[in-house]
């Protein structure tokens, strides 16, 4: 969220909503209205089937299914969709209508042959009489037969069959009837549970209640799945038409094909962002771990896991001791964890100091801590066919440095910040190797032991990579890139609120902005929009900043803008006080911690500040938040006092003061002038001595009379205008009364000359301006003022592809001359040294032999000093060959270095803003540095100049 008080960056209403959208703005209108459009048919199918409003794509995609189903469902009068036997009594259910399934079958395959009698008859005996004599040639001797025949004969509708196969293919039939009766029977109370009375009329019912049954079990498992909503099964068992659904939802399916389109597109930008994030080169300390010149240290003779349980468990401090042989540590072991390092004792402490002044630095500036112990470290190769080892940390420990005075010892502590795998490591395996490296557990008591033993596991048979178990260094790392890629994945989301979708990502992505106009303007009363009881302003706010509060109010999508000063910090503080009285949350988040610090400040003092949970620095360990939520919650509700009665004193108040500006701004009879007019008049002219001139009656005077006589009064004005004051003429205070002819000559000649000098300059002038493409001059100072810019036009060097019109000359001055002057130092030291130092010299840090030159640099004795000889042999490595290696030499090398440095890191933050001031003139570092100097002085005069009203 950018922030300020500035509402004057913004179109008037009347620019910013109307007119028709062409081009690009008519597609992102087009793009915005179908998200709308696709939104407002989900809600109006969602509403015809009393269902919820579906969140995001995929909730739609379950409502248009859900519709699919209602549409596509088989007769369900009856039906008793929502009882639980459908699951419970499953293989029941499934009996049932296998066997009515079956029964409907046999009734209709053979129900042309059996009278409706027959599938009662019990023919057990009778089939087994047929079947024992039915194939002898003397069966019809015996009587058992032929009665059976005769059974056989009254159950048939006509002739029984000849043939003995197609006797007993009868008899069986009605044997199996009976038995798919008898099943049905036994579960015909849960059929008629689930399907009632009324749909099971006889045999010919059931191939209907199975489609029924098949199509609930579908519905049962997608609802289940997720796939439709649950509320479908009321829907359904209401009454319900169809009819209506099936336009909603094939208009929902066109408008969710074109937003799919869309979507798709912002996702696929979404991922390009997010690939930008990945720092997956060799210069990320994560990967490629080095110990720094002049900061961190490393550790030597400790487990991992003892360092683990002494400052997370134990929530010792520990003390960092030089190596083995320097001078003793005068820590005391008994309360404190000693950690050895591979430092003198010297050197160690100038790391410290410099470890410590950099990581505070990061927690002022940033709000971030980015101090770590590296625990372990894996040794890699990479693939890239670099045969050298690269080290990246396994486990990493949040710490902090800390010092009770400016002499006292460092103490190493731990944040209470949980400990990091390294996601960029992780990540790095994933992308290029295919290797899955484990999570660090998440339960208490870190193994660290084990940990590093599944990492082993994980790059076994890779050649050349191994885990050091007891690699401890400290070290500056930092995970917030990753973060924000891990967090902007799409497969971390909940399906319903995929960012992709978010209007807001979709805006930034491809859309644009397009936001409402106010519904108030500057010119509106406010207090008419602002009831005293619904106004959470808690600190001063001007007409623009109340402005700024109302659009956000209003939900718009905005950007303020400020210089400093002018009040964006109260801006914020009343957007978060709107935001608390209003029942809402806000996150405010700022680059820089001193902005959040400042807001705090003010909530505190309006006594709101127990509202907010400050997430940065150090206050983001799980028991700093724990505990202060913890307090937040002890504190009960808030004591609001006289809320009423404060309200009505402030509406009372406010109405007497808008009351007293109605007032001064009615107008006086009907003269049409306000008080307020009058009195700025009589302000106005306090100073001149005007003569006293009573006007009596004035307040009386109607319209038209007030008119007339100020008319008279503005001609007057006019024509003194016109002449200027008496005074002041030319003949003023004469006493000549006549003129001679003599004279008259002598004056016309010189009217004659000054003439033609006039039109001659007004000639001239009239070619310059054509030439310069300005307006006609109204007087001489401002002739002169052309003539002047004529003249510089003429100093102007070589432009080229400049951007002379550009408002960054004016609005960022110092920054574009800090620029120019950056690159042209480095020019300037690269012409010097390019030959002596060689090319990865500029990219040292040198801070620490800069301390050694200057302060042995300067003692006669200084080869004697084993520290300067180490400082003079490793500067003399960065030079060329035959590089002079003197203590003044050295300095004067190091010092360009670090000037080059510094220089180089004002290049880097501008070095867009040089591209688009200088155009195609910009090559970068290697750009023409004399030329564009002499331009960028140039034009830095020349707007001045504009700005200040010396030049047209």
């Amino acid at each position: 969220m950018s922030t300020g008080t500035s509402r004057d960056q913004f179109p008037e209403p009347e620019q910013r909503a109307g007119g028709r959208e062409t081009g690009p703005d008519r597609q992102r209108g087009s793009k915005r209205q179908t998200l709308q459009s696709l939104e407002d048919a989900a809600g109006e199918l969602a509403r015809t089937m009393g269902l919820p409003g579906p969140r995001g794509q995929t909730q739609r995609e379950a409502l248009i299914l859900a519709a699919h189903r209602a549409i596509d469902a088989p007769d369900l009068s009856g039906v008793n969709l929502k009882a639980p036997e459908w699951d419970s009594h499953r293989s029941e259910l499934e009996e049932l209508l296998a066997a009515g399934t079956a029964l409907s079958f046999i009734r209709t395959e053979f129900g042309r042959y059996l009278t409706p009698e027959a599938w009662t008859q019990d023919v057990a005996e009778v089939k087994k009489t047929l079947a024992e004599a039915g194939g002898r040639r003397t069966r019809l001797l015996s009587g058992k037969y032929r009665q059976a025949r005769g059974v056989l004969s009254r159950m048939c509708l006509s002739s029984p069959p000849s043939q003995l196969a197609g006797q007993m293919a009868l008899l069986n039939a009605v044997i199996d009837s009976q038995e798919y009766g008898r099943t049905i029977d036994r579960h015909l109370p849960l059929g008629i549970s689930l399907f009632s009375q009324s749909r099971i009329t006889g045999p010919q019912s059931w191939p209907g209640l199975e489609t029924v049954a098949l199509w609930r079990r579908k519905i049962g498992d997608e609802i289940d799945g997720g796939s439709v909503p649950a509320g479908l099964l009321d829907y359904l068992e209401r009454d319900h038409s169809t009819a209506l659904l099936l336009p909603l939802v094939q208009s929902m399916e066109e408008l969710s094909t074109a937003h799919q389109s869309h979507s798709h597109s912002v996702g696929a930008k979404l991922e390009a962002a997010r690939r930008d994030l990945l720092d997956l080169g060799m210069r990320n300390p994560l990967l490629n771990y080095r110990l720094l010149r002049s900061r961190g240290a490393g550790l030597q003779g400790h487990k991992p896991q003892e360092i683990i349980h002494a400052l997370a468990e134990e929530e010792r401090a520990a003390v960092l001791v030089p190596e083995p042989g320097s001078a003793d540590s005068t820590a005391d072991g008994r309360r404190h964890l000693q950690l050895t390092t591979v430092h003198p004792a010297a050197e160690l402490d100038r790391r410290l100091l410099s470890t410590y002044r950099l990581a505070n630095s990061f927690i002022q500036e940033q709000g971030v801590n980015t101090l770590f112990l590296a625990l372990g470290m894996l040794q890699w190769l990479d693939n890239g066919g670099n045969t050298e080892p690269r080290l990246a940390p396994l486990v990493l420990l949040p710490v902090t440095l800390e010092r009770t005075n400016p002499r006292g010892q460092f103490q190493l502590r731990h944040t209470g910040d949980d400990p990091e795998s390294n996601v960029s490591l992780r990540e790095k395996l994933r992308l290029e190797f295919g290797i899955a490296l484990p999570e660090l557990p998440e339960a208490e008591g870190l193994d660290t032991g084990a940990y590093f033993d599944s990492v082993a596991a994980a790059v076994h048979g890779l050649d050349g990579w191994t885990v050091d178990r007891d690699r401890v260094a400290l070290g500056f790392f930092s995970f917030s890139k990753f973060l924000m890629y891990r967090d902007l994945d799409v497969e971390n989301w909940p399906d319903d609120t995929s960012p992709a979708e978010h209007p807001i990502i979709g805006a930034l992505l491809e859309d644009g902005f397009d936001e409402p106009a106010p519904l108030i303007g500057g010119d509106d009363h406010l207090d008419s929009f602002l009831a005293a009881g619904d106004s959470y302003h808690v600190v001063d706010a001007d007409g623009s900043q109340t402005l700024t509060l109302l659009d956000v109010n209003q939900g718009i999508n905005l950007v303020v803008q400020g210089p400093p000063g002018t009040g964006k910090s109260q801006t914020i503080t009343n957007m978060i006080a709107e935001a608390i009285g209003h029942g809402r949350t806000v996150l405010f988040v700022s680059e820089k911690m001193a902005a959040l610090e400042v807001v705090k400040r003010r909530l505190d003092n309006v006594g709101l500040g127990d509202a907010c949970l400050e997430l940065h620095s150090h206050k983001t360990a799980k028991k700093t938040v724990l505990d202060e939520l913890a307090r937040t919650l002890e504190l009960g509700r808030p004591r609001t006092g006289a809320v009423t009665e404060d309200v009505a004193e402030l509406t009372r108040l406010r109405e007497r003061l808008n009351g007293y500006c109605e007032a001064i701004n009615r107008t006086i009879g009907e003269s049409g002038v306000t008080p307020f007019q009058a009195a700025g008049e009589l302000l106005a002219s306090a100073a001149a001595a005007s003569p006293e001139t009573p006007v009596s009656d004035i307040g009386q005077w109607p319209q038209s009379e007030y008119r007339r006589k100020r008319g008279l009064v503005e001609e007057l004005q006019a024509r003194v205008s016109a002449m200027g004051p008496p005074r002041d003429h030319p003949f003023w205070g004469s006493k000549l009364k006549e003129s001679l002819p003599a004279a008259l000559d002598s004056l016309k000649a010189n009217l004659e000359a000054y003439k033609a000098a006039q039109e001659n300059l007004t000639d001239r002038t009239g070619i310059l301006v054509q030439t310069m493409w300005f307006s006609d001059p109204a007087d001489l100072a401002e002739t002169e003022r052309l003539v002047a810019a004529a003249l510089r036009a003429m100093e102007a060097p070589d432009l080229g592809s400049v951007e002379v019109k550009s408002q960054l000359w004016t609005q960022r001055p110092d920054v574009v001359r800090s620029l120019v002057e950056s690159g042209s130092a480095m020019a300037e030291l690269k012409a010097e040294y390019g030959t002596v130092l060689k090319p990865e010299a500029w990219e040292e840090d040198l801070s620490a032999d800069r301390l050694v030159l200057e302060t042995d640099g300067v003692k006669p004795w200084r080869l004697l000093i084993s520290e300067y000889r180490r400082t003079k042999d490793r500067l003399a490595a960065l030079q060329t060959p035959g590089g002079k290696t003197g203590a003044k030499n050295l300095l004067a090398m190091v010092a360009a270095v670090q000037s080059h440095q510094r220089c180089d890191a004002v290049f880097e933050e501008h070095n867009a803003l040089g591209l688009e001031l200088f155009g195609e003139d910009w090559n970068g570092k290697d750009s023409d540095w004399p030329r564009l100097t002499a331009v960028t002085h140039w034009l830095l005069r020349l707007h001045g100049d504009v700005s200040g009203g010396g030049m047209p």
